[in-house]
């Protein structure tokens, strides 16, 4: 008997599987890394879907005794999650003019180094005084650039 939590459709017959089987396939997209000598290295950043596929129907699709279109099309796969915005203590005020006075690291005013700052992709960093900028990239305080 199956735990209804794992049931689920096979892809291609329809008939009712183990999800937690050895043997049982679920679709997968990713990125493949390139190598220099061709091919690829394993899927990294996986996206796991909750389609599955019996064993035996994902063979008869490598030796193309069933459509192998539905093994390399992706099914409709919904939209990644939005990304929250990366933490910042700069903004912009009603003149538009870009304020970062305070630190991110003791809140001083002059905060006069930013990092992962690029306001061409709307990232408007974190931004330090000269002290807790050193802190920061583990430069001594002395160390500063002028």
């Amino acid at each position: 008997m199956i735990p209804q939590h794992q049931r689920a459709p096979c892809y291609y017959c329809k008939q009712e599987l183990d999800s937690e089987a050895l043997g049982t396939a679920q679709w997968t997209g990713g990125w493949v890394i390139k190598r220099r000598q061709g091919g690829g290295n394993a899927v990294a950043l996986p996206q796991r879907q909750l389609i599955w596929a019996c064993r035996y129907c994902v063979d008869r699709a490598i030796r193309g005794e069933i459509g192998q279109g539905g093994l390399f099309e992706a099914p409709a796969m919904p939209p990644p999650p939005p990304t929250p915005p990366p933490p910042t203590n700069a903004h912009f005020d009603q003149q538009g003019r870009f304020i970062h006075d305070a630190c991110a690291g003791c809140g001083a005013i002059g905060a006069s180094f930013g990092v992962g700052v690029s306001l061409r992709k709307n990232k408007l960093g974190l931004w330090y005084c000269g002290r807790c900028y050193a802190k920061t990239i583990d430069r001594p305080a002395g160390d500063l650039p002028v």
